[in-house]
């Protein structure tokens, strides 16, 4: 069980693999976008308005 209050993100690519599990700074990184990009994404994947076209399918585990 995890001790950190931090929830950890799994990115997928188009294609549904796994390209990296970390916190939001580091799937930021490896996206290449801004903290602020990364938790606009992660709202639009759980409303359903993200089309998945760009690098990058994020999910909060």
């Amino acid at each position: 069980m995890k001790n950190n209050k931090k929830p950890d993100y799994a990115v997928y690519d188009k294609d549904d693999n796994l390209q990296i599990v970390g916190d939001s700074k580091a799937c930021a990184k490896f996206l290449g976008i801004t903290l602020g990009s990364f938790r606009s994404r992660v709202c639009r994947n759980k409303s359903g308005k993200w089309n998945g076209k760009k690098k990058g399918i994020v999910v909060r585990i």
